[in-house]
């Protein structure tokens, strides 16, 4: 009888230059944002700066993510932002999937803490919700472990 097993393991991580010249990680057979605060992403409303991570970098075990989210240069209070971490190459994301945040002042937003349980590529898909709409960015970290 022949049993296979399968399992989710870290992926081998190297570092490569894009052609605009910005650092990326190689994990896996993604190519990874190389965290450092002040990453940004332009949503269709809103635009999502990540302000910091509890640890820094991100790394296995539980973390804390802060986030300000901008319209027209402005941060916007009184949205509802949320946080979704998925291993895109396993399929599975973190319990509870969907992580809440409280609003700490000038749109700036503080996860409550969420465990990467396992290294790898962790995609963090920030979303937000508010008067002018829904919208959503994704950052890709990869995660030692």
């Amino acid at each position: 009888m022949l049993v296979l097993l399968v399992a989710c393991t870290a992926a081998d991580t190297d570092t490569a230059d894009t052609s605009d010249s910005a650092e990326v990680t190689v994990c896996g057979n993604l190519e990874a944002d190389t965290w450092s605060a002040g990453i940004s992403r332009a949503g269709s409303t809103y635009d999502f700066v990540l302000v910091a991570s509890d640890p820094d970098p991100p790394d296995k075990g539980d973390n804390v993510l802060t986030v300000r989210v901008e319209e027209g240069g402005a941060g916007v209070d009184d949205l509802t932002v949320t946080l979704e971490p998925l291993m895109p190459e396993h399929g599975h994301g973190t319990n509870p999937a969907v992580v809440s945040t409280t609003g700490s002042g000038g749109g700036t937003y503080v996860s409550d803490s969420f465990n990467l349980f396992m290294g790898g590529a962790w995609q963090y898909t920030v979303k937000a919700a508010g008067s002018s709409g829904t919208d959503s960015v994704d950052f890709l970290f990869c995660i030692e472990g």
